[in-house]
């Protein structure tokens, strides 16, 4: 389908929230010409399905990603429809499926160098941490005073595939965050950093206070399963349990120069973490933001797992500082 009918029909389709009424206008669709080679699998297999099988598989084939669909027994279907349901509800905002291909095709074909949605970026105001003096010093303090307010994001779910990071015991494939740096991984980095500043603020200021923490995860590499070991298995640090949040970032299609999907087998999709821009939404849709702000929590401060360097010194108190200072909505130190 052209891209835009394909825009034409998310807009329908956005515009009905009745699941058999969005599987009516997929119908429409797929009765078209260019659909003939999926017809005895909408006549055979797909009535053997749920409503949301057919509504996600619907969607995988008026999009043009579905070659070989019609050879797939139902149990495969079903276990393909298994990946399809987490990208199809995390997208759920901008039309599911279809929503993620149209803006897949929107970004391979925008021209460089234009604007993004009608959107123009400007040049934020910058200050420079790196060197002391009286600026620094006050932000520095602004921070240390905001901890009991802020917050910590580690976005760890990353494939992090460049690094090849291996088990040397099994061979298989380790997450980014049980790389080893200075004697331990780095998401034990992470938080010995925050510890760390408690530490400071309670010397400071004769008050204990432990940091609420959210941890976006995956399932790729296991990473999920890992992180939540390295937690039981240090006795989560000798933190209250209760301070964490693990949730799970979902793994999308990933696609080729063209837009078309990638498969890794028969009925089984090559799927990679969305990045860390899910961050966000995962946080509201898993209930993290309603939970810190139960806690009074105004602040929030994001850390990279493979950014060890960025906990040296006084540069996170300063950059928290600076933000809360200037109550500003957001930004970012690089070092």
């Amino acid at each position: 389908m052209l891209f835009n009918q394909l825009d034409i029909l998310n807009q329908k389709l956005l515009s009905v929230w009745s699941l058999p009424q969005r599987i009516a206008l997929l119908d429409q669709e797929m009765q078209a010409a260019q659909f003939s080679p999926f017809r005895h699998l909408l006549q055979e297999k797909l009535r053997a399905c749920t409503e949301m099988e057919k509504w996600l598989l619907g969607q995988l084939i008026v999009i043009g990603q579905a070659r070989g669909l019609e050879e797939l027994g139902l149990v495969s279907l079903q276990r393909l429809c298994s990946q399809l349901k987490p990208v199809d509800q995390f997208y759920r905002e901008i039309g599911g499926i279809i929503g993620y291909q149209i803006e897949v095709l929107r970004r391979l074909n925008q021209t460089p160098g234009t604007s993004f949605q009608g959107s123009t970026f400007y040049s934020p105001c910058f200050y420079d941490i790196s060197h002391s003096g009286i600026e620094v010093e006050d932000a520095v303090e602004c921070g240390l005073k905001a901890l009991p307010y802020t917050a910590e994001f580690y976005p760890l779910g990353g494939a992090a595939d460049r690094l090849h990071l291996v088990d040397r015991l099994t061979g298989g494939d380790l997450p980014a965050a049980k790389m080893q740096f200075a004697g331990r991984s780095l998401f034990e980095g992470l938080i010995r950093d925050v510890q760390a500043r408690e530490f400071l603020y309670e010397q400071k200021y004769g008050k204990k206070i432990v940091m609420p923490i959210g941890i976006m995860t995956s399932a790729e590499k296991d990473n999920h399963k890992f992180i939540l070991e390295m937690c039981e298995s240090n006795k989560w640090f000798g933190r209250p349990q209760d301070t964490f949040r693990l949730f799970c970032q979902p793994l999308v299609p990933a696609v080729d120069e063209r837009g078309d999907w990638i498969w890794a087998g028969e009925g089984k999709l090559f799927l990679k973490p969305g990045g860390h821009g899910a961050l966000w939404k995962m946080a509201r849709d898993e209930g993290i933001f309603s939970w810190l702000h139960d806690q009074k929590i105004q602040q929030v401060m994001v850390r990279q797992g493979n950014n060890p360097r960025a906990g040296v010194d006084s540069g996170l108190l300063a950059f928290l500082g600076l933000g809360v200072k200037h109550n500003m909505s957001f930004g970012f130190v690089s070092c």
